[in-house]
C-alpha cells in the first residue's frame, strides 16, 4: 500500500473517483493519482522514488478542479508518512508559492511553513556549508560598500563578532 489506511485516503480516494465519473474541463488541472515524484521513471527533474511503472499512465491520471487539486495536495500530506511526506509537504508548499496561493488560508501557511521548515532542516542535518569563493566575497563586499548602518546595527555586528 501506497498510502496509510486512515479517513484522509478515504476522503482523497472518493474526490479522485468522483473526478474519474464526472470528467470536468472548465478550470481543470491534471493530477497524478499516486504522485509521480513516487516513481523511479519520472519525466520531471529530480530525484528519482521507488514505485517501478509509468506515472503518466491513464490510469494514474485524473483532472480536477483548482479547488479539488490543491485539496487533494493537502490530503496528501496526511495520508503519507516518511519520505513521502517531505515530498507532499514540498509540493503543497510549492503550489501554496505559485499560482494556487488563492486557495490556501493564512492557518494553511502557517501550518505548511512550519512543516517545510522541519524537512529542510532534517535534510540539510549534518551537511556543511560550502566556502565562499573570491569572487562571491568580492561581491557581497561591493554589495555593502555605500550603505549606511545605524548605529543599533552597528552594535549588533559588535556583538555578534
Amino acid at each position: 500500500m501506497v498510502f496509510i489506511n486512515n479517513r484522509y485516503t478515504v476522503i482523497y480516494y472518493k474526490i479522485v473517483n468522483y473526478a474519474k465519473q464526472n470528467p470536468t474541463t472548465v478550470n481543470a488541472e491534471r493530477h497524478h493519482i499516486i504522485p509521480e515524484s513516487f516513481f523511479k521513471n519520472r519525466s520531471r527533474t529530480g530525484p528519482s522514488g521507488w514505485i517501478d511503472g509509468n506515472p503518466d499512465d491513464s490510469s494514474n491520471i485524473v483532472y480536477l478542479t483548482q479547488r479539488n487539486h490543491a485539496f487533494c495536495h493537502k490530503l496528501l500530506v496526511k495520508m503519507t508518512q516518511g519520505k513521502m511526506k517531505s515530498k507532499m509537504v514540498l509540493a503543497v508548499w510549492r503550489m501554496m508559492n505559485g499560482k494556487h496561493k488563492k486557495l490556501f488560508s493564512s492557518r494553511d501557511y502557517q501550518n505548511y511553513r512550519i512543516l517545510f521548515t522541519e524537512n529542510i532542516k532534517k535534510i540539510n542535518t549534518g551537511k556543511k556549508r560550502k566556502p565562499l569563493t573570491d569572487s562571491h566575497k568580492e561581491s557581497i563586499s561591493l554589495s555593502s560598500k555605500g550603505v549606511s548602518k545605524t548605529e543599533k546595527t552597528k552594535n549588533k555586528i559588535k556583538i555578534a563578532w
